[in-house]
C-alpha cells in the first residue's frame, strides 16, 4: 500500500487530501497485468469528508513501445581516456515509455540481453555491433519474438580517417 497526502490552506477551511493504493497483480501474461485502485480521501477540519476511487490499469507491453538506442560515433582518443564510454550505460539502453527496459521488468513479462561483436578496423578503430534482444515472455518464441536489434557504435581514429 502507498500512502500520500497533500494539506491545501488558504482563506477557506484547512483541506486534507489523502490517497491509498491497493496493487492487484494480474499475472504477468493477462492484460491488464495489474490494476492499481487510487483511492483519493478529501477532508475538512469539521469532519466533511469526500471519497472517490481511481482504477489505474498496467498494460501488458508491445514491441512497437520499445525505443531503441540510437547508432554512435566516438573518438579513439575519448574512448582511451573514458573506456566505461562504451556500454550501454553511457550509450544508452532501450526503453518503454521512457523507463530502461531493465527496469520496467517488475513483473518478468519480458527476458532481454546485449551482445558486442567488435570489428577492428585499423589503430584503435573499430566498430562495435551490439546486438539487443528482447523477448516477450507471454508469447510464444516465432519470427517476430523475439525481436532483435543492432545498433552500431563507430570508434574513430580521426587523425587518420579520410
Amino acid at each position: 500500500m502507498l500512502l500520500g497526502e497533500v494539506i491545501l490552506k488558504s482563506c477557506k477551511p484547512e483541506i486534507l487530501i489523502t490517497h491509498e493504493d491497493d496493487i492487484v497483480k494480474n499475472g504477468q501474461c493477462n492484460d491488464p497485468i495489474a490494476n492499481i485502485y487510487r483511492t483519493f480521501v478529501v477532508s475538512d477540519k469539521v469532519g466533511n469528508e469526500a471519497s472517490c476511487t481511481q482504477n489505474i490499469e498496467v498494460k501488458a507491453f508491445d514491441f512497437d513501445q520499445i525505443v531503441w538506442p540510437n547508432d554512435k560515433k566516438l573518438s579513439c582518443d575519448l574512448v582511451s581516456k573514458y573506456p566505461r564510454m562504451i556500454h550501454p550505460d553511457s550509450l544508452g539502453y532501450p526503453t518503454i515509455d521512457g523507463v530502461i527496459v531493465d527496469k520496467i521488468n517488475a513483473l518478468c513479462n519480458l527476458s532481454h540481453t546485449y551482445e558486442d561483436q567488435v570489428l577492428w578496423i585499423c589503430e584503435c578503430s573499430c566498430e562495435i555491433i551490439r546486438k539487443w534482444v528482447i523477448r516477450n515472455r507471454c508469447e510464444a518464441i516465432n519470427a517476430s519474438n523475439p525481436i532483435v536489434y543492432y545498433q552500431l557504435i563507430e570508434v574513430l581514429d580521426y587523425k587518420i580517417q579520410p
